[in-house]
């Protein structure tokens, strides 16, 4: 009975490996190219959140890629990083460093949104396209020099209470399971979530505050006695800035409407992030 229980666990846990994670990569693909599509059209290509959001996507794909992959080959028994010892070290380092890359990105846009939604100027100069590659370089910099001690840690022939692991950390070294569980839980979880939920309540207060300071404009309307004959010129001139008004009046409102949409999706991204590292 115990055999018979032992088979069909095994035989589960097949199955499962083999068919799960198809339909997780197929609606995966679908929503990132659906992400990209959106965040390098014309209008978000100078908007550092937008950048931020297409950084994210990318890196959320190559995690997607490394991880589900493997674990649907490895179900069909094909999978090479399973007996390969530097495709088992260059998974892990992928998979994880591609993950925590994405998240930081997240936590960037929540940055760039509260300072966005300030009403400081200094805070709202503080905003360029330069600083916003230059804080995505260094955080790819970092992810690969914390999870570069994955290619020392990690290795074939392993196992994880008694039980064979094909690709998992040394069994025998304790340091690198102690280093490798703690850079994950600063680094991935306890960092960018202090990130998020901080920043991501002072962009949601800017935006209250933004609200009660709105006042609606109208243009001013101009009167005259009928006995004071006004000149032309200056007719059109009162036409011209009024039509200007208008014009300015429908940009801003057009840019606040984008910025408005944007922290929505920073938010359901936000949640999406913890919901996953819940999972975890």
């Amino acid at each position: 009975m115990g055999n018979i229980s032992s088979v069909n666990f095994v035989l589960l846990n097949q199955i499962i490996n083999r068919y799960f994670p198809i339909p997780l990569m197929f609606f995966g693909i679908i929503g990132n190219i659906f992400n990209i599509l959106i965040f390098t059209r014309p209008v978000f290509r100078d908007n550092i959140c937008a950048n931020y959001f297409l950084a994210s996507t990318v890196f959320d794909a190559i995690n997607m890629f490394a991880g589900l992959l493997s674990r649907s080959l490895n179900g069909f028994g094909i999978d090479p990083s399973q007996t390969i010892s530097a495709l088992c070290k260059l998974r892990f380092f992928t998979t994880y460093s591609s993950g925590t890359a994405a998240i930081w990105f997240i936590s960037l846009a929540c940055v760039e949104r509260y300072l966005a939604s300030s009403a400081s100027v200094y805070k709202r100069q503080l905003l360029t396209m330069k600083r916003a590659y230059i804080s995505m370089i260094f955080v790819i910099l970092i992810d690969f020099m914390v999870y570069a001690q994955q290619f020392y840690c990690i290795d074939t022939n392993q196992q994880i209470l008694g039980a064979p692991q094909p690709c998992y950390q040394l069994k025998k070294n304790v340091s690198c399971q102690i280093v490798d569980s703690l850079f994950q839980f600063l680094f991935e979880i306890l960092a960018p979530t202090c990130m998020m939920t901080v920043f991501g309540s002072l962009t949601l207060r800017n935006v209250r505050n933004q609200r009660r300071r709105i006042t609606t404009t109208q243009p001013d309307i101009v009167l005259s006695n009928a006995n004071q004959p006004i000149a032309l010129h200056h007719t059109m001139n009162i036409s011209n800035q009024q039509t200007h008004d208008l014009v300015s009046t429908d940009i801003k409102r057009k840019k606040q409407k984008r910025d408005t949409q944007l922290v929505r999706m920073l938010l359901v991204q936000v949640s999406e992030k913890e919901e996953s590292k819940k999972q975890n």
